[in-house]
């Protein structure tokens, strides 16, 4: 079997990566097979995918942490695509550095609504 070389953008490959794109649509849009993508990540240190092919968006949940929603919050939010834990999402933003604080302060209403 040869090894057959893709014509690739180092930089536009990792932003389809850490957007959270699968492995499945990427390698449709270099034209290769998933492993082949899966190879390309590891080659670069990219974070390796799940096993289910979805990864969490941890810049996402990050930014919603940050702007005051609660981890429940957060957690309802990606229920819809992910099983995922509220001690889950606390690891991932400690990972990331950021102080996980148990209680948050809940938001106020938009103007006009009180």
């Amino acid at each position: 079997m040869t090894h057959q070389r893709i014509p690739y953008d180092p930089e536009e490959f990792r932003i389809m990566w850490n957007y959270g794109m699968t492995t499945k649509k990427i390698g449709k849009r270099l034209g290769c097979s998933s492993q082949q993508v899966s190879a390309l990540a590891s080659l670069h240190g990219l974070p390796p995918r799940s096993t289910n092919g979805v990864s969490m968006p941890g810049e996402a949940i990050q930014a919603a942490y940050e702007a005051g929603y609660s981890l429940r919050e957060i957690k309802q939010w990606l229920s819809r695509r992910f099983r995922v834990s509220v001690d889950s999402l606390s690891a991932l933003l400690k990972r990331r550095g950021v102080k996980v604080k148990h209680r948050k302060l809940h938001r106020l209403p938009p103007l006009g609504v009180m």
